[in-house]
């Protein structure tokens, strides 16, 4: 605080900070603008270095790879490789011919790879992919027919991409040409792999890189195969992805300041080269490579800062001289504010500064002769003043003793005045009321009623009567209103003015009656509804029970057929028991699907006995689980407040659904989730586990009669007792997951319970 005030109060201050803020502003905009033109200065010359180094790599490299093609063409076309090979591949595999001849070859290898230091092996390679012999004889009987270089080398000479190489897995370049006999006709391939050690060292060659820097081939499966300190730290992995290698491997040649393989960023230039199918990329660390354009950025910080601070020095003594006059000026005016108007300001200079003396000096002058005019008003202000209170207590007491409610509001319905019988219905006082409109005191309908009604009466200019009602510690109160426009003496309405009084017992009276007539008639529409489903619901379980009985009787018959064909045929395979097995145990099936049959009847003929109810959804499933052994399922429920209207059946859905999780949930089950929410179409009761599913073939006869692993009559069976009152169930689960069942309960068959 004391720094602040320091800072608000001494001119000098302000002076001396202004400049010594606006010279480090300059000195930090000159060192920025020197730090982005070095750094674009440097970035130039960083990729002048690095392009040259990548098109000197490039140009050696592709030198270097022509050179060894050259020496591979002409091995192959030395004479006496050519007649051995003829008679090395042509010859039967045991004749005389051929194993001198493999002899020769097989000898001669190795010296010319002892010759050229770059060379790693040498295999010559029939036209079926097969190597006849090489300079490694564990290479010779091995099928290289599905290889890019056998099978592009067959018809012209070409240098391969990089292959790994073994023992070590290092990388080497295979160079393919073909091989002729003397009269010129192709009998095979001629394959040399060289080392990648000489590649190795045109890559790592640093010249031009500085201490960061590094050059490194990337082949487009994004595999260095080239030594890089990646490897050499002991990093497993030789793939590798940046924004450079990105664009190299799509055939572009660039530089730009980018993340290394490593996260590095670095000032890097890439390049495709066409001829070795492969990604040069040479890079250098953006620490290294913008260093001097800090270092220059900061000199010249540091340096304006000194300059600055000298200066500062002077421009605090140079202020001292011109604030003088100014502050002579203020301490004066100081004084004045404080109340001593004799006090004049020194003219020291014939400058702006004392000018503005002389004026304030005038000002002072003036001051003092309003002064003692407002004195003489003021002494004349209070004697009205007293006579206004004297009226004003006179009218204020005949207002307060009135029994009725007054209020007075302004053109915009503010309220100005009020009695303390108006207040007191709203629980305030008098002067809480000023300022306060009927939005601030009433439900916002009503307050916008208010206000226009006190707009129409400033409007017309008319008295109105009301009869209307308002809110009294929250109840309702019936009351009747009179409003009149307030006017001046010259007739312009300035506002309105209201008074009421209470008729709530009068209301009450009508109101009672009026309630009472709602609830009687409300009570017969909720009646004559529960009649109208109950009638749809009696009018559906007959027309399903008569189905039912028809389907029953039909399907019994057919077992019964079934059943004394069978016992017909046991009669005559008395003497064949493994026949007679076969009929009991086709007898013992059609007896077992009648009684299914009976006992189905027994329970789908309870539908719509009964008419339905209103029944507590969690009840219903706490009862269904109650009558199943869970063992370690849990069965969740997430409201009780709940109730459907549905036939007294409904228990036997939930516990149809519980059981069937039961019974196909399989070892994953653990939890079974019963839920509830509100849609447009109605309410949604979920119910669904985490078990092991339903087929997707299965899901389209979930519902038929007869479709399951028992009886088939579960989930038919409460999609029946659901139908009853409009209900219906459908099967939701997506595949891989447990079951799910949707039960959409339409609007008018559910609400909500009172659970307190």
């Amino acid at each position: 605080m004391k720094s602040t005030w320091f800072w608000r109060r001494n001119l000098t201050a302000r002076l001396i900070c202004s400049f010594l803020v606006f010279s480090l502003l300059i000195v930090s905009l000159v060192g920025i603008i020197a730090y982005f033109q070095a750094t674009q200065a440097l970035t130039r010359s960083v990729d002048d270095r690095l392009d040259a180094v990548a098109t000197l790599k490039e140009g050696v490299l592709n030198n270097w790879v022509d050179d060894q093609t050259q020496n591979v063409v002409m091995i192959a076309g030395i004479p006496g490789i050519r007649k051995q090979s003829t008679l090395l591949i042509s010859s039967p595999g045991t004749s005389p011919e051929r194993e001198l001849a493999y002899t020769e070859i097989s000898g001669f290898l190795p010296q010319v790879i002892s010759r050229t230091i770059y060379t790693e092996e040498i295999s010559i390679i029939d036209l079926n992919g097969t190597i006849v012999v090489s300079s490694d004889a564990t290479h010779e009987g091995q099928s290289v027919a599905r290889d890019p270089y056998f099978q592009e080398g067959r018809s012209k000479t070409l240098s391969t991409t990089v292959y790994p190489s073994t023992p070590d897995e290092r990388p080497a370049i295979i160079i393919a040409t073909p091989l002729f006999t003397m009269q010129g006709k192709r009998i095979g391939v001629l394959a040399s792999r060289l080392s990648f050690t000489h590649i190795d060292r045109i890559i790592l060659e640093r010249t031009g890189l500085g201490t960061s820097g590094e050059t490194y081939l990337v082949d487009r499966s994004r595999k260095i195969v080239s030594e890089t300190p990646l490897m050499n730290n002991g990093t497993p992995s030789r793939f590798v992805q940046s924004e450079g290698i990105d664009s190299a491997l799509q055939g572009n040649d660039g530089s730009g300041f980018y993340r290394n393989y490593a996260g590095v960023p670095v000032v890097g230039v890439y390049r495709w080269v066409e001829n070795q199918d492969l990604a040069l990329i040479a890079e250098m660390s953006q620490e290294e490579a913008l260093a001097p354009a800090r270092d220059l950025a900061l000199t010249i910080f540091y340096i304006g800062i000194l300059l600055s601070v000298i200066m500062g020095a002077g421009m605090y003594l140079l202020a001292l001289q011109i604030t003088r006059p100014i502050l002579e000026i203020a301490d004066t005016a100081a004084r004045v504010t404080a109340g001593d108007l004799s006090r004049e300001a020194p003219v020291l200079t014939e400058d702006e500064v004392g000018h503005l003396a002389r004026a304030f000096n005038q000002m002072t002058k003036q001051l003092r002769q309003t002064l003692e005019g407002l004195e003489g008003n003021l002494r004349e202000l209070k004697t009205k003043d007293d006579a206004l209170q004297k009226s004003e207590h006179k009218y204020r007491t005949l207002l307060e003793n009135i029994p009725q409610n007054i209020f007075r509001k302004d053109l915009d319905s503010v309220f100005v005045s009020c009695n303390k019988h108006f207040a007191a219905t709203l629980n305030l006082q008098p002067e809480e009321m000023i300022g306060k409109t009927d939005l601030d005191l009433y439900p916002r309908e009503l307050a916008e009623k208010y206000r226009l009604d006190d707009k129409r009466v400033m409007v017309t200019g008319q008295a109105e009567v009301y009869v209307e009602q308002y809110l009294q510690n929250g109840k309702v109160r019936w009351i009747n209103t009179i409003k009149t426009p307030v006017k001046e003496i010259d007739g312009t309405i300035t506002g309105v003015q209201g008074i009421f009084w209470d008729i709530t017992e009068r209301k009450a009276a009508e109101e009672e009656l009026f309630r009472l007539n709602n609830e009687l008639e409300k009570r017969v529409e909720e009646r004559t509804a529960e009649l109208r489903q109950a009638q749809e619901a009696y009018r559906q379980a007959n027309t399903k029970l008569n189905l039912l009985s028809s389907i029953t009787r039909h399907d019994i018959l057919n077992q019964l057929t079934a059943l004394l064909g069978y016992l017909e045929l046991s009669e005559y395979s008395l003497d064949d028991p493994d026949k007679l097995r076969e009929y009991i145990t086709r007898e013992r099936k059609s007896a077992e699907t009648i009684e299914h049959q009976i006992l189905f009847t027994r329970e789908y003929q309870n539908i719509g006995v009964k008419a339905p109810v209103w029944q507590s959804v969690s009840m219903s499933i706490i009862r269904a689980k109650g009558a199943l052994t869970l063992g370690n399922v849990d069965v969740l429920i997430d409201r009780s407040d709940l109730e459907v209207y549905a036939d007294p059946l409904f228990d036997k859905v939930f516990y149809n659904l519980i059981q069937n999780a039961l019974v196909y949930g399989g070892e994953k089950l653990t939890t079974i989730c019963i839920s509830s929410r509100e849609t447009d179409r109605g309410l949604v009761i979920v119910c669904e586990d985490d078990g092991a599913g339903i087929l997707e073939p299965e899901k389209k006869r979930l519902f038929e009669r007869g479709f399951g692993r028992h009886t088939g009559l579960g989930l038919y069976l409460s999609r029946e007792i659901l139908l009853i009152t409009g209900i219906t169930i459908t099967e939701t689960s997506q595949p891989g997951s447990g079951a799910r069942f949707e039960i959409l309960v339409p609007k008018g068959a559910y609400r909500l319970k009172d659970t307190r």
